[in-house]
């Protein structure tokens, strides 16, 4: 079996999963792993780390900067429409966040 088909029966188990809030997390969290944000049907980012409770945290507490919050920052570009891709400051996260 290769690997990536050995992923699918952990996609389907991932996708499959009764969703949990960040403030009723497990105690017994694993340290590494893939975690999804959904909205109702729609999938809307899909995010892999070592640090599982701590990388959420970054994510859903609202004092997470634009280093920790990617999914945010990822859904206000998205909202604001300004989704293109820049290699200038002007519009980076780093003179967004200062606004």
């Amino acid at each position: 079996m290769s690997v990536v088909e050995s992923l699918e029966p952990k996609y389907r188990a991932l996708v499959s999963m009764a969703p949990v809030k960040y403030g009723a997390l497990p105690r017994k969290l694993p340290i590494r792993g893939i975690y999804l944000f959904f909205e109702g049907a729609s999938h809307l980012y899909v995010g892999r780390t070592n640090r599982m409770r701590e990388r959420l945290r970054g994510h859903c507490v609202p004092s997470g900067s634009y280093f920790t919050a990617t999914f945010a920052f990822r859904v206000v570009r998205k909202t604001t429409g300004r989704v293109a891709t820049s290699y200038s400051k002007a519009g980076s996260r780093a003179t967004s966040s200062k606004t």
